[in-house]
């Protein structure tokens, strides 16, 4: 995984995948807002998520990465279809690692 600096160059470089407020994509935005927050925050990325501060929903338990002694609580994703959802990716799928 490259550095903050390095990841947020090459997102920047990737052309749009659509129009900006068609299509929401969970996993790029929220790792630039990460980075975004431990720049203000003026710590590392890691350490502003798992810290506790600025989390008052008391999401004490966040992180980037799921360790291995927790995976039994990490759930699968899901996709919209239309007879409701089915799994996209099971819990030891792409995004496991």
């Amino acid at each position: 995984v490259p550095e903050p600096d390095e990841w947020v160059r090459r997102l920047a470089a990737l052309p749009l995948t659509a129009q900006p407020g068609s299509r929401w994509l969970y996993q790029t935005p929220n790792d630039l807002l990460g980075v975004l927050v431990s720049r203000i925050a003026g710590r590392q990325t890691r350490s502003t998520s798992t810290s506790g501060s600025g989390w008052p929903a008391g999401m004490a338990d966040t992180d980037f990465h799921v360790p291995p002694d927790k995976l039994s609580r990490f759930v699968p994703q899901l996709a919209r279809v239309d007879h409701g959802f089915d799994v996209f990716d099971p819990v030891d799928g792409m995004w496991a690692a």
